[in-house]
């Protein structure tokens, strides 16, 4: 499944989901410079509304974030759970990153 973000947010979303629903990962990259700050909330679709997710970041690009206005659900590297509804529909806010960085997100069913 691939996720598209609006034109001036600066950033591509992909993500695969398993097909029993019990695990993800998303992909967020971002290209340029957003048009707007902070950016926008990121929504996962795909997942089962019903079932609880962690969401654990796994950057990549080893400084994307210094500097930058990091969401506080991204500084724990425990993860977050979150319901599948939820990250469908609030999503998450995603942070402020330098342009040609990434980060990865792995989502895992917790229940």
């Amino acid at each position: 499944m691939r996720q598209d973000l609006p034109a001036d947010d600066g950033r591509q979303v992909w993500g695969v989901v398993a097909t029993d629903r019990s695990r993800a990962l998303f992909q967020v990259a971002t290209l340029t410079r957003p048009a707007t700050a902070p950016p926008g909330r990121l929504t996962l679709r795909g997942l089962d509304p019903a079932r609880r997710y962690r969401v654990t970041p796994l950057p990549l690009s080893g400084e994307a974030y210094d500097g930058w206005s990091v969401p506080p659900w991204l500084r724990r590297p425990e993860g977050t759970v979150l319901t599948g509804r939820a990250l469908a529909v609030a999503g998450l806010q995603t942070p402020e990153s330098a342009p040609e960085t990434s980060l990865v997100l792995r989502v895992e069913a917790v229940d």
